[in-house]
Formats: C-alpha cells, sequence, structure tokens
C-alpha cells in the first residue's frame, strides 16, 4: 500500500475520533425545570431605640436660700402651676413691707405736689403769680413723680424677690427625682427636682448613617414594641432626622413624635422597625435545589432559554423551608431544579419535567 494512502487513513481516523469526542461533550443533558415565583420585598430596618420626653427639666431656685417646706415628693403628677417647694422668705418680705411703706409715702407726696401745682395754676388765673413759683411747683411734681416711680420699681423688684423664693412647676408631668431636703441652703445652680413629662413623648433611635439620605429624603413609616412587650405602636413617621453623624458611633439621630394616648413612658427601651420601601433588585423565589453554590460561597442558578442552559449568578437574600429568595436572576424565564450540578453556561439541555405552571 501507498505510504501516502495509509498516512491520509489515519488522519481520517483521527478526525472521525475526535467528532465522536465534541459530540460526546456536546451531550444534551436532561433537567427538570420551574417557573420562577416573583417576591415583592420590602426592605426593613430593626433597631433598638429609647423613649424619651420632649419635655424633661431639672428644676432650681431662683433665689438662694433654705428650704422651709416641700409640697410634693417623687412619684407625684403635678399640673403646671402647681407648688413645688418653699423657701424661707421672712426677710424678703419684711424688705417688702418697707418698701411698700416707703412707696405709700412717695405716693402722698406725689399727690400733694400736684395739688399745690394745681392750686398756683388756679390762682394765677384771677391774680398775679410769679412764673418762677409756678415753674418751682411744677419742678415739685415731676421730682415726686420720678420718686413715686422709683419705689414702686423697688418694690415690685421685691416682690418678684419673694415670688422667687417658691419654686412652681412649668408644666405638667411627674416628679422623677428630689435633690434637696428642709432646712438645706439651695442656690439658683442647684437642680432640685427632675420634672418629666409623659403626655410628650418621643423615640430616639441612632440610626447607621449609612442610611441617612434614605431617612432624609423621604418620610419614613415605622412600627414600634417595647423590649418588654407592655406596649406597641403601628404606622408612626419619623418626624424628624439630625443632620449629624456622631463621630464615635459613626450614626445619625432619627426621632419619632408619639401620640399623647400611647402607653409607653420615658426611659423605655424599644424596637423600631423602619420600612425603607421595595427593594430595587427583584427576588424570585426557587426550590433549594436550583441553587448551585460556589467554592467562594456564592452562587448560580440555570435558566432555560431555547433549550439552552443560560447561567445567573445570584445571591441568596431569603430562606424559608425548602425555598429560597434570590436577587440577579430574572424572574420571566423558567429554571432547572434538577441535574444544576452537571450544566455549565451555553450547555445544550432537554426538558423532563416541568413544575409551577
Amino acid at each position: 500500500m501507498n505510504r501516502s494512502v495509509v498516512n491520509v487513513f489515519w488522519v481520517c481516523v483521527l478526525l472521525s475520533l475526535g467528532s465522536l469526542s465534541a459530540r460526546a461533550n456536546e451531550a444534551v443533558v436532561s433537567v427538570d425545570i420551574t417557573k420562577a415565583e416573583l417576591a415583592a420585598q420590602k426592605q426593613t430596618l430593626q433597631l433598638t431605640g429609647s423613649i424619651e420626653a420632649v419635655r424633661d427639666a431639672d428644676l432650681a431656685v431662683l433665689q438662694a436660700g433654705v428650704v422651709e417646706a416641700f409640697f410634693v415628693d417623687v412619684g407625684d403628677v403635678v399640673q403646671k402651676g402647681d407648688k413645688l417647694l418653699q423657701l424661707d422668705a421672712v426677710l424678703a418680705k419684711l424688705q417688702l413691707q418697707e418698701l411698700e411703706a416707703t412707696l405709700a409715702v412717695a405716693q402722698v407726696e406725689a399727690r400733694e405736689a400736684q395739688r399745690l401745682y394745681d392750686e398756683v395754676l388756679a390762682l394765677s388765673k384771677t391774680q398775679f403769680v410769679a412764673e418762677t413759683t409756678i415753674a418751682q411747683r411744677r419742678a415739685n411734681v415731676a421730682l415726686a413723680k420720678g420718686t413715686l416711680n422709683e419705689q414702686q420699681a423697688a418694690r415690685d423688684r421685691q416682690q418678684e424677690i419673694v415670688k422667687r423664693h417658691t419654686v412652681f412647676a412649668p408644666f405638667t408631668g411627674v416628679i422623677v427625682s428630689r435633690n434637696a431636703d428642709i432646712g438645706e441652703w439651695v442656690v439658683p445652680q442647684q437642680s432640685v427636682f427632675n420634672l418629666v413629662s409623659n403626655s410628650d413623648l418621643r423615640i430616639r433611635v441612632a440610626v447607621p448613617q449609612e442610611f441617612f439620605k434614605v431617612f432624609n429624603s423621604r418620610s419614613l413609616e415605622a412600627t414600634v414594641q417595647a423590649d418588654d412587650g407592655s406596649a406597641s405602636q403601628k404606622i408612626l413617621s419619623v418626624s424628624s432626622v439630625v443632620a449629624a453623624s456622631n463621630p464615635a458611633s459613626r450614626t445619625i439621630t432619627a426621632l419619632i413624635d408619639l401620640p399623647a394616648n400611647s402607653d409607653f413612658i420615658s426611659g423605655m427601651s424599644v424596637t423600631v422597625n423602619f420600612d425603607l420601601g421595595s427593594e430595587t433588585d427583584a427576588l424570585i423565589w426557587l426550590p433549594e435545589t436550583a441553587l448551585k453554590v460556589h467554592p467562594d460561597g456564592g452562587g448560580s442558578v440555570f435558566a432555560v432559554i431555547n433549550n439552552v442552559a443560560k447561567r445567573f449568578v445570584v445571591q441568596a437574600r431569603k430562606r424559608q423551608g425548602n425555598m429560597v429568595a434570590v436577587s440577579g436572576a430574572e424572574p420571566t424565564h423558567d429554571y432547572v431544579i434538577k441535574g444544576v450540578e452537571l450544566l455549565q453556561d451555553g450547555m445544550p439541555v432537554s426538558i423532563n419535567s416541568k413544575a409551577g405552571n
């Protein structure tokens, strides 16, 4: 046999074997598929917050003095204007009496100066009266009125000092603490009561700073649950966001006003669930068998398009029973749920069965 003919023969054999190997590599994989179920998911953010009173005041005396009497104690509910504390005001009251007596004398002198001035004016209409006399009487009236005004101001000032020996409630609330006792000397820089209003409450929440844009761009709704289960409130709106980040915790502050009839009290710890709206990436629910897990922890799913496997790199977002919600895949395709381990992108497949119709 001619040597060239033999070479051609073996070349043909090798080509035939390569063709058979290629056809073997393109073997069709039989798979089961299912229709993806679109999940309309909402993003939520769960954080811990604290109930605080909008009006929480450390009350101090306005005048230094010795405590003479208390009218309330810790735990008492007081109304705006109620007396809370009385300082010893004996000396202040005596000085007030002295100024009132001085004021009475000044009032008499002012009336007498006015009478004498009116008298000389009436007399000047019928007979001659020296202009100097009239001017002197007029000056005496002005001087008497000036003295009267001065004494009235001194009396009013002392009345205010006497009033400041009593501490009144600036708003309705509960006495949380009392920091002085009868007979103790107190000064304006010292807190004697802590008064908290439970009728005007809000929730303070520290929010991670990466959510500032979401919180600042629109009004968010939230549900609130007391951590001890004693109170809850649905659908509250974020009242305000403090546009400054805490440099230590890298958080911003969100405030939520509570309605007046809520069961919360100041100081409670609460769990707040914020509704951040719909997710930007559509989620689809698939059986767990549809997810091919990568060695690096990622995952893929395979859609069947015109009997060819198309690979989608996905992220598992939620799990429920034997179902997994993934993002990164299109919800309009059918996905392989059996035979995933054998598939590669672009591989031909045959459909054995289809679920989810």
